[in-house]
């Protein structure tokens, strides 16, 4: 984990009780499970809400109360503006709501990343000022929650749905425990109706979601936390590093970030269908985009959709001039990189695809080129290398390590041979039976992404191919888990800090 992210996490809340990938969450799990189906279903509900109360606690008890009172504020503001027909108390009650939902956010978050900058202004202009630095744990899943709150709230206000009226249901569709902590973000109309309908358990979805699970796990443990080591020996010590080196880490983080959170939202989905709930896909295959546009319809899927239905539309969305509509997408990907982190570089980072979408836009319309053409290798290729980039600025520690990393990546590239040779000799990066090791996980992983791409879930793929076949994927991916399990099972999901 970066400086910058152990920054964050000073302040930040930390447990492996309820780390998805952690025994305290398999036993939980269990637990879960059996109770809720043995239950009648007018007590499932309330089950639910106390498992996932109990969760989230497991964090920080403390925080139990700024879930709740998130989830009060929401609720009773959206019954009030839904029922008032006076206009302006109605927009007066709305703003409020937001902002009392948004205070909470900004107070945990970005407080001292605000007080850190405004500080260092009045310095600049000779303004003498003591920065004041608030020592608070950062709520996990903070941004999620507000921002799932905050979605309902405004859909009410604009009468696209009604208010739940029953607070348990709407209580435990804030709080549910598999999309808590990192998503994915849900809307109340799709979520909500699951909560309340009976379910009849079927071992066909239940074990769909054991498969979920096992994938997710596998790219978490077996993928994710393996690269990690590389990624951070040299990210941790970037002076003693320079060329193709620091292109391999970089590369290779891209993969790890893609594996820890769909891995986590490959866990979050399995779980709820162990319950006989559909949560939203939130990754579709997205280093196989042939465009930015296309990636950021295929990456962080339910994040891009609220930042598009919330920010970008409501600000004009493309049906306003062009420098209106490159306004609006540069303050969309401003708000996606300030979501993601309290530091400049995660603010650089959503700008880059922010100006990234500019010139594919203006390429596009200037060659009159067609975005329903062939995918093309080169096209996914040249998507990955911009993605790829961006994603320097989202893991080097500060903007100094960010720009170290571009101007030392092509060091020696004058002379190819000597280049390769260069960072093929450099030390401690993968030993030999590691990158071994890392091509047969990565092929088991092609395999998974293949289904995901295909097929679209792994239950639904394991049914065609029959019992037998079904085992042996789960056995595959369970061994894989246990032989790796021991030395590579700690360690949190990167999106846990936002």
């Amino acid at each position: 984990m970066t400086e910058k992210q152990c920054d964050t996490h000073e302040r930040s809340v930390r447990s492996d009780k309820m780390l998805f990938n952690s025994f305290g969450y398999l036993f939980f799990m269990i637990i879960v499970f059996m109770v809720y189906w043995l239950s009648p279903h007018r007590f499932r509900w309330i089950l639910l809400l106390g498992f996932s109360c109990w969760f989230y606690m497991c964090w920080e008890p403390v925080y139990i109360l700024l879930i709740m009172g998130v989830t009060a504020v929401s609720y009773a503001g959206a019954r009030f503006v839904y029922d008032q027909k006076k206009k302006t108390v109605k927009k007066a009650v709305f703003i409020v709501s937001c902002l009392l939902i948004l205070s909470l956010l900004f107070f945990f978050k970005y407080f001292n990343f605000v007080s850190d900058n405004v500080i260092g202004i009045l310095r600049k202009f000779s303004i003498p000022a003591q920065p004041v630095t608030l020592r608070v744990l950062l709520p996990v899943g903070i941004s999620f929650y507000t921002f799932q709150s905050l979605s309902y709230l405004i859909d009410v206000y604009k009468q696209k749905i009604e208010p739940e009226k029953h607070f348990g249901y709407y209580a435990l569709y804030v709080s549910f425990f598999p999309q808590l902590v990192a998503g994915p973000i849900e809307r109340s109309q799709d979520l909500i109706p699951q909560l309340k309908s009976e379910k009849i358990f079927r071992c066909e979805q239940a074990m769909g979601g054991v498969s979920w699970i096992l994938a997710g796990l596998f790219k978490k443990i077996v993928i994710s936390n393996t690269i990690a080591k590389a990624v951070d020996l040299v990210y941790g010590n970037l002076t003693s590093y320079s060329g193709g080196v620091l292109i391999i880490a970089t590369t290779l983080f891209a993969i790890q970030i893609y594996c820890d959170f769909s891995g986590y939202s490959d866990i979050a989905l399995g779980s709820a269908k162990l319950m006989g709930i559909e949560l939203s896909h939130n990754f579709e295959c997205p280093y196989l985009s042939d465009s930015v546009s296309d990636f950021w319809r295929r990456w962080h899927i339910s994040l891009s959709r609220w930042l598009r239905d919330y920010i970008y539309i409501p600000l004009g969305g493309s049906r306003v001039s062009k420098a209106r509509v490159v306004f609006n997408r540069m303050v969309t990907f401003f708000v996606s990189g300030l979501w993601h982190g309290a530091a400049w570089t995660y603010v650089i980072w959503g700008c880059l695809h922010g100006l990234y979408l500019t010139a594919e836009d203006w390429i596009y319309r200037a060659f009159h080129l067609r975005r329903d053409g062939k995918r093309r290798i080169w096209k996914v290729l040249l998507t990955f290398i911009l993605v790829d980039f961006a994603w320097i600025f989202f893991r080097a520690e500060n903007l100094s390590d960010a720009v170290y990393v571009i101007t030392h990546m092509f060091e020696g590239a004058a002379d190819p041979l000597a280049y390769i040779l260069r960072t093929l000799r450099t030390p401690h990066v993968l030993s030999k039976w590691g990158a071994v090791m890392l091509t047969v996980e990565f092929a088991i992983f092609g395999v998974l992404e293949y289904i995901c791409y295909r097929y679209h879930d792994y239950g639904q793929y394991l049914e065609r191919k029959g019992k037998l076949y079904a085992y042996l994927f789960r056995a595959l991916l369970l061994t894989a888990i246990v032989i790796f399990c021991t030395k590579n099972a700690s360690g949190e999901f990167i999106y846990f800090q936002f």
